[in-house]
């Protein structure tokens, strides 16, 4: 996707998204944690749209990619994500559970010279949404310009 965005010069952005503190769900019930995902899984289906694509990284870590999304659209969709899910509650066993989110977001720069280069920033974002308190959406940054005369610099003229 990363190099049909930039061949056609699209719009392209990420989401990196975390269950905070999954692994007290886990030790509070059971089963509390696959009912949580199964939630979180079913919301991101509903709020995304069909040419959206969202997947599961880790227990706890998902991503979802966001063709012909630009920045402030990415930004605004993972604060809306975030600030939806904490205030969502869900039953687990008779107890209610509730759930919180820490996002990165990111947007692809005519800087990044592969798809690893926005991954790293909105995974850096993700970390970042941890550190300050969690429960939050951080938006990337675009990467520093190169200076005049890097290859980048060349090859992007030649794109124009």
């Amino acid at each position: 996707m990363n190099s049909r965005a930039r061949r056609y010069r699209e719009p392209f952005a990420c989401l990196m998204i975390e269950i905070d503190d999954y692994e007290a769900l886990t030790k509070k019930a059971p089963h509390a944690a696959d009912v949580v995902v199964q939630v979180f899984t079913g919301y991101c289906v509903v709020v995304m749209r069909h040419c959206d694509s969202f997947g599961r990284l880790s227990p706890h870590r998902f991503m979802a990619l966001l063709p012909e999304t630009k920045g402030p659209g990415a930004a605004t969709l993972a604060g809306r994500m975030s600030q939806d899910l904490s205030g969502h509650n869900v039953m687990v066993g008779g107890e209610v559970v509730n759930f919180k989110v820490s996002i990165g977001a990111g947007a692809l720069d005519a800087h990044d010279r592969w798809a690893g280069d926005l991954l790293r920033r909105v995974e850096q974002c993700l970390e970042d949404a941890i550190e300050r308190g969690r429960n939050q959406a951080v938006f990337a940054e675009p990467p520093p310009q190169p200076p005049a005369g890097d290859e980048t610099a060349a090859l992007d003229a030649l794109m124009q």
